[in-house]
């Protein structure tokens, strides 16, 4: 009996998925308790996934979220497992998906990630630091706070995920509406359901950095900017859209996420977008220290004209170059 329903989509990339394909394909749980579905906008891989009984969906969907719904339709497992088409499964990864949502009766698990670049692991301190699991069973602004600081040690990926199915179904409407980051609403919608959360202290997926793809937006300062203005957008959308989602409490919490993402809007864009346009009360909800860390500069560069605070947004792709060029040196085969 299928429990499992492994969701892997692709958008317009051909590189990496056939990696990500395979790391399913040889698992150690029983195949007959788990399905792939892959979910692109190419044919590429549609005779292979006959080949191997994998399921294939073809979606135009630009939006992540729809993308997603389109596997879900098909779906057998009263679980999802979610895996970008640039990532990659450890072996064991579903044995310990299936055993913990079978011994704790979970509505969201979490593993930890694992950086790779050009076939070799990056091992990053705070990502290999030993940590306790956490179950989560109380959903209030607290253990929001404790969940959400778990993400510096290697947590923030889509590919980390596995959700109740019944959970998903539940909030679709929100799903739907997600543009790029989906893993905002991956993240708090264990909050708006009474079963667990747990983050696994295991790092069972390996998430690809990739050259390629980096360096094209780090071409030139004028990508860099194009490029992290249409990202600022979409995740503040994505914030909105999870803010509408969440009860009182979670959303008094969160509201700073949202302010963040509308400063952050804002530093990068000479005309912001109206719906993401920050108000005083965003600029003074982030002056405020808070879980997240201190973003004080960023409030006040962001306040500065915009041929001012270019020289600002400079520092910050130099800073972004310079890091993914070290990567190539240290990492190339």
């Amino acid at each position: 009996m299928v429990e499992i329903s492994v969701i892997i989509t692709a958008y317009n990339r051909k590189d990496f998925y056939m990696d990500a394909i395979k790391s399913v394909l040889n698992q150690t749980l029983p195949n007959d308790k788990y399905e792939i579905i892959f979910v692109s906008n190419f044919r590429d891989a549609e005779e292979f996934c006959k080949k191997e009984r994998i399921k294939f969906v073809y979606s135009n969907e630009l939006y992540t979220g729809r993308q997603v719904i389109d596997g879900i339709k098909v779906a057998e497992g009263r679980i999802i497992s979610f895996l970008d088409d640039d990532d990659m499964f450890e072996r064991n990864k579903l044995e310990e998906v299936y055993e913990n949502f079978k011994d704790k009766n979970l509505s969201v698990y979490r593993d930890r990630i694992r950086y790779f670049f050009n076939g070799k692991i990056i091992y990053k301190k705070e990502f290999e630091e030993k940590i306790d699991p956490l179950l989560i069973t109380k959903k209030d602004g607290e253990n929001y706070v404790r969940m959400f600081k778990r993400n510096k040690f290697g947590y923030h990926s889509n590919s980390t995920f596995s959700i109740l199915k019944e959970l998903l179904l539940n909030k679709i409407e929100y799903l739907y509406k997600m543009t790029r980051a989906v893993d905002f609403l991956y993240f708090t919608i264990g909050f708006a359901y009474k079963n667990p959360i747990y983050y696994d202290n295991k790092n069972l997926t390996l998430y690809r950095l990739s050259y390629s793809s980096s360096m094209r937006t780090l071409d030139s300062i004028e990508k860099f900017i194009k490029n992290s203005f249409y990202r600022s957008y979409y995740y503040c959308l994505d914030h909105l859209t999870v803010y509408s989602m969440l009860d009182d409490e979670i959303k008094s919490v969160y509201k700073y996420e949202v302010s963040l993402s509308k400063v952050r809007h804002k530093f990068i864009s000479k005309k912001p977008m109206s719906e993401c346009k920050a108000t005083i009360s965003d600029y003074l909800r982030v002056l405020k220290n808070s879980y997240i860390g201190s973003h004080k500069g960023l409030v006040f560069a962001s306040l500065l004209p915009f041929n001012l605070r270019l020289r600002f947004i400079k520092k910050v792709y130099e800073k972004q170059r310079r890091t993914l060029e070290a990567l190539l040196h240290n990492y190339s085969i």
